[in-house]
C-alpha cells in the first residue's frame, strides 16, 4: 500500500488523490484512509474509514463482430457487433481502428439493458474499398474503474457467396438474404429478406464464415465458433487452390426450451467415406464486383444415413445464337464441369412454362461433355416472338 502525505492545510475540506498502480483481473483492492496531525512533536491520528473495495473485473466475453450484408452499389460492408450478458445499466465504450491496433478511435459509448442477462449490438458500416482488417475493442466504463477491453477483427477483403441449395424434402437453404432465383431456373424468392446474412470468404485466409437460411433447418452456419466438436478436424470451412471446398458447415436448429441442436454437413469427401462428392468454389461478376458461388454437393448426416446438400452443378459460360430458320434457333452453349460427372443435360425453360431437357450426355456412352473442363453443344430450338427462355446445366454424380 502507498503510504502518501498531503502538504494541505488543515482548513482545506475536500481531499482527493488519484492511485496509480498495475492491476490484475479478477482481484479486489481495498482502500482505507486516516487523518494525522503533528503539533509541538506530538503525533495523532484518526481511526480508518470504512474501506472501499474496488474490484477489477476481466473483459467483456463473447464479444463478436459479423459481417452481415455487403452493398456492392454503396461498396459499403455492415457489420453486427454484439456483447452477451453484459453488465446492468453500465456503460460500454467501443472503438474501432484499420490496420494497426493502436490507433482506436470512439465509435459509441452502448447502455448495458437492466438485467445482467442482457445483451447489446450495434451496426458498423465499413468501406468495401478499404481491402483490409478492422479491429474492434470493447471495455465496460463503471465510473470508479473500467474492465480490460476484448477485442474482435473483421477483414474486408472478401468475396460475398451467392445462391442456393437444394434438401430435396426439407426445401430451399438461401446463402444470402439478396441472392434471387437459382441455377435450378426456379423463381422463388425473388424479393430480399428482411433480416441481413450471407456467407463469405476471407480472400487472405481462404476460409469461409457467415450464415445461410433453411426455413425448415434453421440457420446454415460457416462460423468456426459453431463448428466446434465437428465429426472430423480440422473444425472449419476453407477452398483449397483448386476451388474444391473442404472441411464443415453445420446447422442450428431450434428446439424448445431455447435447445439448439447442431447438425453438420460435410463439404466435401472425408478419407473414411465411399462416396466422392464435395463442392466447388466459383465466382462471377455484378455491377463490376466479384460474387462467389458454390456448385456441387454436400452430405448431411452421419456416414451411413442423411441426405444430399446441392448446390447446383455445372457453370453456365455463356450461350450464343448462331442461326435463326423459321421458328428454329441453332444455339451454341459454352459451360464448365468442375469435376468429372455420370451425366450432364442442357435444360430449357420458356417463360411461364415448366424447364424441360433437351440434351443429354453419358459416361457410359463415353461421352467426353461429363469430363472436367470446358465444353460446347449446339441444340435446336422452337422459339416463339417475344418470348424469353432459360438456358441452364445440370450434372450428376
Amino acid at each position: 500500500m502507498n503510504e502518501n502525505n498531503f502538504p494541505l492545510l488543515t482548513t482545506t475540506t475536500n481531499l482527493s488523490y488519484v492511485d496509480s498502480f498495475t492491476s490484475s483481473t479478477n482481484k479486489i483492492y481495498i482502500n482505507k484512509i486516516r487523518a494525522f496531525h503533528e503539533e509541538d512533536n506530538i503525533l495523532g491520528c484518526s481511526d480508518f474509514t470504512r474501506e472501499f473495495s474496488v474490484k477489477i473485473v476481466d473483459a467483456p466475453k463473447k464479444f463478436r463482430a459479423l459481417i452481415i450484408s455487403i452493398d456492392n452499389i454503396q461498396k459499403e460492408v455492415k457489420v453486427r457487433l454484439s456483447r452477451e450478458n453484459t453488465f446492468p445499466k453500465t456503460n460500454y465504450h467501443l472503438e474501432r481502428c484499420f490496420g494497426a491496433t493502436t490507433n482506436f478511435e470512439k465509435v459509441v459509448i452502448l447502455v448495458g439493458g437492466p438485467s445482467i442477462n442482457d445483451s447489446i449490438s450495434y451496426e458498423d458500416i465499413l468501406d468495401l474499398s478499404s481491402k483490409g482488417t478492422y479491429s474492434y475493442k470493447v471495455y465496460a466504463d463503471f465510473g470508479w474503474a473500467t474492465t480490460s477491453p476484448a477485442f474482435a477483427e473483421i477483414s474486408v477483403n472478401i468475396t460475398p457467396i451467392k445462391g442456393w441449395a437444394w434438401l430435396g424434402d426439407l426445401g430451399w437453404v438461401r446463402l444470402s438474404n439478396d441472392s434471387f432465383d437459382s441455377s435450378w431456373g426456379k423463381t422463388e424468392n425473388l424479393s430480399v429478406d428482411n433480416v441481413n446474412y450471407g456467407v463469405f470468404l476471407d480472400n487472405d485466409t481462404k476460409k469461409f464464415f457467415g450464415y445461410a437460411w433453411a426455413p425448415f433447418l434453421g440457420w446454415l452456419s460457416f462460423e468456426e465458433s459453431d463448428l466446434v466438436n465437428c465429426p472430423r478436424s480440422p473444425c472449419e470451412a476453407w477452398v483449397e487452390s483448386d476451388g474444391l471446398v473442404k472441411g464443415w458447415a453445420v446447422f442450428l436448429s431450434q428446439k424448445g426450451n431455447g435447445r439448439i441442436e447442431k447438425n453438420f454437413v460435410s463439404l466435401s469427401k472425408k478419407p473414411n467415406e465411399q462416396s466422392d462428392y464435395g463442392l466447388y468454389f466459383t465466382t462471377t461478376t455484378e455491377n463490376n464486383f466479384v460474387v462467389g458461388g458454390l456448385r456441387g454437393y454436400a452430405w448431411l448426416g452421419s456416414e451411413n444415413f442423411g441426405t444430399w446438400l446441392s448446390f447446383g452443378g455445372p457453370v453456365l459460360e455463356k450461350v450464343v445464337v448462331k442461326a435463326i430458320t423459321g421458328a428454329t434457333a441453332s444455339i451454341d452453349v459454352y459451360w464448365k464441369n468442375l469435376r468429372d460427372y455420370n451425366r450432364v443435360e442442357i435444360w430449357l425453360q420458356k417463360e411461364g412454362e415448366e424447364e424441360w431437357a433437351e440434351k443429354g450426355f453419358s459416361k457410359e456412352n463415353n461421352d467426353n461433355e461429363v469430363n472436367k473442363g470446358v465444353h460446347k453443344a449446339t441444340i435446336q430450338v422452337k422459339l416463339l416472338p417475344n418470348t424469353s427462355y432459360k438456358v441452364w446445366v445440370k450434372g450428376w454424380y
